[in-house]
């Protein structure tokens, strides 16, 4: 943030300490679940910027519980994309050897936020 006298834009790329990196100066953020829960990261890069921390407290603590709940389903990359085919990506729910296929039952309780 510092070189070139500041002239570059900072993104932070690690989505459950947006807020940390925000205090720190980025202004805004890249990650895997930028994707599916866009609107919940905007709200919170505004209510960052409108001063309102406790507001960008709850919403972060919203992106963390949903990262733990893709965590929980014991494979985050399948279950991050069975989250966006149902948002209507078209994406294959195939996934690389050595992760594996997350089972339905576990997808049925995701919930984006």
């Amino acid at each position: 943030m510092r070189l070139d006298g500041g002239r570059f834009d900072v993104l932070w790329g690690r989505d459950e300490m947006l807020l940390g990196a925000l205090g720190m100066g980025a202004e805004g953020g890249v990650g895997l679940t930028y994707n599916v829960i866009a609107p919940l990261y905007v709200k919170q890069i505004e209510a960052f910027r409108r001063g309102d921390l406790q507001a960008v407290r709850d919403l972060q603590a919203q992106a963390i519980a949903f990262i733990d709940s893709l965590v929980a389903t014991g494979n985050f990359f399948a279950a991050l994309k069975g989250v966006m085919r149902a948002q209507g990506v078209p994406i294959t729910p195939a996934v690389r050897l050595p992760l594996v296929h997350v089972d339905e039952k576990k997808m049925a309780w995701l919930s984006v936020p």
